[in-house]
């Protein structure tokens, strides 16, 4: 089987983007902006009944502020479960992430939170296949005890591929091992 040549382009303007002081600040401030999005969201409405001037009954009320804990309190299994119900992931077996290389086995235990340890390699895997947003996958990260920082090259790279919804598994590998960085399937350089 002949391997894929790395295309020389992808990596100049890679690298070039990668040495641009106005955009890595941009990207930092959109980093820092979803990340405030997501605090604001686990933060917003903690007493509805407060809000004055609303038509809520008592029991919309308590339905909204239960809504709201849960939402709070999603666990990584179940946010992800979330996921893959809107992303419409068929049923879950062995060749199921195919490139990702994410088993059956390991899916089930994720979503159902009996994981001891989250690998976030792993993560990162299964949000590219699922299509993630650049604030699902903070999320999900956060959720794990994980984050993305634009100060780390290597999670720079992740960054701008999400952010420009680059989810070609093969083509952040390549440029990885090509800027000599850890690879996504392996703790090795």
């Amino acid at each position: 089987m002949e391997k894929k040549m790395i295309n020389p382009t992808k990596i100049y303007k890679l690298s070039r983007v990668l040495n641009s002081t106005s955009e890595f600040e941009k990207l930092r401030l959109r980093i820092e902006t979803i990340k405030q999005e997501i605090r604001l969201e686990e933060s917003e409405f903690t007493n509805p009944s407060s809000t004055m001037g609303h038509n809520l009954s008592n029991a919309q009320l308590r339905q909204l502020e239960h809504s709201i804990v849960q939402k709070k309190t999603l666990s990584l299994g179940k946010y992800l479960k979330m996921l893959a119900v809107e992303k419409k992931l068929p049923p879950v077996n062995d060749d199921t992430f195919g490139i990702a290389t994410i088993n059956k086995s390991y899916w089930s235990k994720l979503i159902n939170d009996t994981l001891p340890t989250f690998e976030k390699n792993k993560l990162i895997r299964i949000s590219f296949f699922l299509k993630l947003s650049l604030k699902q996958v903070i999320t999900l990260l956060n959720k794990a005890g994980f984050t993305l920082s634009e100060e780390n090259s290597r999670d720079y790279v992740i960054i701008f591929f999400l952010e420009n919804k680059l989810y070609d598994i093969v083509d952040l590998e390549e440029i990885l091992l090509s800027m000599d960085m850890r690879s996504l399937f392996t703790n090795s350089r």
